[in-house]
């Protein structure tokens, strides 16, 4: 399991939970909100993190 970002403002790191439901994890370093697109698989979802925030994606 693995997670890349393109930005250099933003973290991120994947697992999977015990449940099996993968959970991705995304911290914004910067001070302004930032727009991603997160990809699995085929699939992509828009998301939104806030400044200075921190995410979890649950799927």
């Amino acid at each position: 399991m693995g997670a890349t970002t393109s930005r250099s403002t933003l973290d991120a790191t994947a697992f999977r939970n015990a449940d099996g439901r993968l959970a991705v994890v995304v911290m914004n370093r910067s001070d302004q909100p930032q727009r991603y697109r997160l990809f699995v698989d085929r699939q992509e979802v828009a998301v939104e993190i806030p400044a200075r925030g921190l995410q979890t994606i649950v799927g």
